[in-house]
């Protein structure tokens, strides 16, 4: 306990220590406070305000910036299309069989002044399948103000509207009509050729011949008349004539005729095998059928009176390809072509699924990741996808020539020409004669400003095929 004294003597130091602020000296502590709490407020006022304008005029520019683009450059982006545009992606989508794509393409070409008369036909035609009859008939009857068409192809563009309309015997009255009066020989060709096609689907096999030899006499393409002569003897089940027809007649292993149905003779050539079951000659065909450019006849330059999406749609194959397939389903190269034949006929979720499971059973082999590649570029073109497929084939060890072609043909879709051309040339180092090889040289040689040796391999690929409209772009 402390004592009396030492109390007092801590009670005066704690006394002595606490002495009172003056209150002047208070005074202006507090206003130095408030002073520097407003300076601090002003400078968060000033920068405010500094900043709120210029965000206010960011945001007017970008408002600006968006109102421009959807207003002004987007419907111009829309509206310009060039004429390769039109043939790279309108055409593709058309042969594809995917007219909801291929239309816009061919309404802002038609908009832009672009479409040839027989091009216009082909718009007429997928806005009748798109339902738009209205459009389709002032593009038909645009066509016909002009004296020298309604003359000349008055009546086929009528006729083939109506075959559109579903209108059948209109469609084969005024064809028939037409030949009897027509002076022009290639109108009397293509309306000869929509009645064998027509013929042919309504099973009526014998006029449909009959009007296939009238073509043949006539000089017409000898490819269309003979793939649609094999699809006769094909729907009337003559497999031992079909066969000779195909080996003998048209030599189809020497490549006399044969240009642009090469896959649709190889797979009818497994069809007959799978029902002899040769299994040698079997897998012979199958592989060889995979192995040619599944976009080739996207090249090929037609009459928009020739329906080219019957020729081309495999639709009629599915049966067929069914029963191939059933022969030996567990085997992946089966497998593989009945995906292909779904993919054909643009019916694309089974074709994924079986693609697939042949990639599956076989993950290096690459013939299959090559029509897995196919399959993505039919789809959606996913650039992402395919350039995760195309460092899984080992190119220096293939000898398929698909994983070329499509990879190459990725490289052109995304305009990268010299390593497209190298492609295409490691192609021809080991098949010399491929068609669209050389045709792929000629085209990326032209893309990269080499006229010259553009036009080597031009000549070269015009003396197979004349009608090859990539390359007659530049030719003409």
């Amino acid at each position: 306990p402390l004592s009396a004294l030492e109390k007092q003597s801590a009670s005066e130091v704690s006394v002595a220590e606490v002495k009172p602020i003056p209150s002047d000296v208070s005074a202006k502590s507090e206003y130095k406070s408030e002073e520097e709490s407003e300076e601090v407020i002003r400078k968060k006022i000033t920068f405010f305000i500094k900043w709120s304008w210029k965000m206010i005029i960011l945001g007017v520019l970008l408002i600006g910036v968006y109102i421009f683009y959807k207003e002004f450059y987007q419907p111009m982006k829309q509206k310009r299309i060039t004429k390769s545009d039109l043939h790279s992606k309108g055409f593709a989508f058309y042969e594809a069989g995917n007219f909801k794509k291929a239309l816009p393409f061919f309404e802002r070409a038609y908009s832009n002044n672009l479409l040839s008369a027989d091009e216009k036909i082909l718009l007429a035609s997928l806005l009748i399948q798109e339902d738009k009859m209205s459009k389709a008939l002032i593009i038909k009857n645009e066509l016909l103000d002009s004296p020298s068409f309604k003359q000349k192809n008055g009546v086929l563009l009528d006729s083939l509207l109506a075959y559109y309309q579903k209108d059948y015997s209109h469609f084969k009255n005024k064809l028939e009509k037409f030949i009897k009066n027509s002076q022009n020989k290639s109108s009397i060709d293509i309306a000869l050729l929509n009645l064998a096609l027509f013929n042919w689907e309504t099973r009526n096999y014998k006029k449909s011949i009959d009007y296939l030899d009238q073509l043949l006499t006539r000089g017409f393409d000898r490819n269309i008349v003979f793939y649609l002569t094999a699809l006769n003897l094909l729907s009337q089940k003559k497999l031992d004539e079909l066969e000779a027809y195909i080996i003998e007649d048209l030599s189809l292993e020497k490549n006399t005729f044969i240009k642009e149905f090469k896959q649709e003779f190889y797979f009818l050539l497994a069809y007959i095998y799978m029902k002899k079951q040769d299994k040698q000659k079997l897998n012979s065909y199958i592989t060889k059928l995979l192995n040619e450019d599944p976009f080739l006849y996207q090249e090929y330059s037609y009459s928009s009176f020739i329906a080219k999406n019957h020729l081309f749609n495999w639709n009629y194959f599915y049966i067929h390809c069914r029963e191939i397939f059933d022969f030996a389903k567990d085997n992946s190269l089966f497998k593989a072509l009945y995906g292909f034949c779904y993919l054909k006929a643009n019916i694309l979720k089974p074709s994924a699924n079986y693609i697939k499971q042949a990639v599956n059973a076989e993950a290096q082999n690459p013939l299959f990741l090559a029509l897995h590649s196919y399959l993505i570029m039919t789809e959606d073109n996913d650039a992402f996808q395919l350039k995760q497929i195309f460092p899984l084939i080992n190119y220096k060890e293939t000898i398929f020539p698909l994983p070329f072609i499509l990879k190459a043909r990725f490289l052109e879709n995304q305009e990268e020409w010299a390593d497209a051309l190298s492609v295409w040339k490691q192609l021809l180092s080991f098949n010399p004669n491929n068609l669209s090889g050389v045709a792929g040289v000629a085209f990326n040689n032209y893309q990269l400003g080499d006229t010259a040796v553009g036009n080597i391999y031009a000549k070269k690929t015009l003396a197979e095929y004349p009608y090859y409209v990539k390359i007659l772009s530049y030719t003409k």
